[in-house]
């Protein structure tokens, strides 16, 4: 494999979002690798596609690997064509939708990254969780490309434990700073620690211990959840009772209510941050909070959030697709972004399936995120699903309201599904 595989995939990539179909999903022939490869099988370029655009893609598609151009020359030409499309041809009433496409990595990295905050923390109360040294880890198995993000056994003279563990990448800033590891380690501890004693919940994950792997990474000790996340919970579990749902729901509620009893947003509710151990549904990836100058050293990506956008759209308050406009800061988070965010969560539980993802193909992600940000919603009821309470599907319509401030408060959210039978 060389770089030029990696462009005719990207081709591929970039006629699946101008489609809104997958690759060759229509095919009817009899052997599609031989006419991919011999009879040079191409999908076929959508009508109304930009001329330009489709030029990249016939190129990276040249069944001469030497003749495709290289990702440089992808990346400046995508860019021009967005610039002079902008500036030249675009009627002013979409000049907004084309302000998402700019930012739509921006918004990506607001649906995945994890904050940390500058607010002050509390004085150091509890005990403090550990700190592991990297002979302490063994059979460690990483869960992710970048090895981020890996399950390992930790030991100590008294036991063996299996846990989860995320790795960070300290950015010192100035690499003329004298400030070693030992310090950002000791921070590091002193905020989990106060975490931890701040938001003992039943439905919140905790720590277990702090940790360093070389000069510029430090690492989180987690137990390990025995249900995975929620989303995976849900598919290796099918056809859960009513009563089990339940159960659920009412305890993310009732963590999230804590998280806000404590003036905490969480900012990325979503099923990949719901960890289920022994059928508990516990909160994980809560914001830590950092004074400056950690708060930027601390800077990472979510844990159990970095996949995949498409699978979270549906949890991503539309307010941040009618506000973000080249700057973060004109999008202000509060604690309805969670409340928005908790009832997709709701309906994901109750219907079993991910929001919008028969959606995909009309009009591809930019054209889901128009209707998203115009009102367009998941259906409230889902025919083929054991039946749920009107005032359940009733509850997580309301915190679907495109108005923030209509939306109903946490403990509104809680006192409604607690006397839910």
């Amino acid at each position: 494999m060389t770089t030029s595989s990696d462009v005719y995939s990207f081709a591929m990539i970039m006629w699946e979002v101008s489609s809104g179909n997958r690759p060759y999903d229509d095919y009817n022939g009899a052997d599609l690798s031989e006419d991919i490869t011999k009879n040079n099988l191409r999908p076929e370029i959508m009508q109304g596609t930009p001329q330009r655009y489709s030029k990249i893609m016939r190129e990276c598609w040249d069944d001469n690997p030497s003749k495709r151009p290289d990702i440089k020359s992808i990346q400046d030409e995508i860019k021009s064509i967005l610039s002079d499309y902008y500036k030249n041809n675009m009627p002013k009433t979409e000049q907004d939708e084309m302000k998402i496409i700019r930012n739509f990595k921006m918004l990506k990295r607001y649906v995945m990254e994890e904050r940390f905050d500058e607010s002050s923390a509390r004085p150091n109360e509890g005990v403090s969780v550990d700190i592991i040294k990297q002979d302490q880890i063994s059979a460690e198995k990483f869960i992710d490309e970048i090895e981020r993000i890996s399950f390992a056994t930790v030991s100590s003279t008294e036991s063996s434990t299996q846990v989860a563990i995320k790795t960070l990448r300290i950015d010192k800033g100035d690499k003329s700073a004298n400030s070693s590891l030992t310090i950002y380690l000791s921070k590091l501890q002193e905020v989990v620690s106060k975490r931890n004693h701040q938001f003992q919940h039943t439905n919140i994950v905790e720590f277990l211990a702090v940790g360093t792997r070389d000069e510029c990474k430090v690492f989180l000790v987690m137990p390990i959840a025995n249900g995975g996340n929620l989303r995976d919970y849900l598919k290796a579990n099918k056809k859960l009772s009513i009563d089990k749902k339940m159960k659920i729901v009412k305890g993310i509620a009732s963590g999230i209510m804590k998280l806000h009893g404590e003036g905490i947003t969480h900012e990325n509710i979503n099923p990949k941050n719901i960890l289920i151990f022994d059928e508990i549904a516990k909160i994980s990836n809560i914001p830590l909070q950092f004074e400056k100058p950690f708060d930027k050293a601390f800077r990472n990506r979510d844990i159990y959030a970095y996949d995949d956008l498409f699978d979270n759209i549906g949890y991503i308050d539309p307010n941040a697709f009618i506000k973000i406009n080249g700057n973060a800061g004109d999008y202000n988070k509060d604690k309805s972004t969670d409340i928005y965010s908790l009832g997709t969560l709701l309906w994901e539980v109750m219907s079993e399936k991910i929001p919008y993802q028969d959606e995909f193909s009309d009009g591809g992600i930019l054209g889901l995120i128009r209707k998203i940000k115009d009102g367009h919603r998941e259906k409230a009821d889902i025919p083929d699903i054991t039946k749920f309470p009107a005032e359940y599907i009733n509850l997580y319509t309301k915190c679907w309201n495109g108005d923030s401030a209509a939306r109903p408060t946490i403990k509104e959210v809680n006192d409604k599904l607690i006397n839910i039978n």
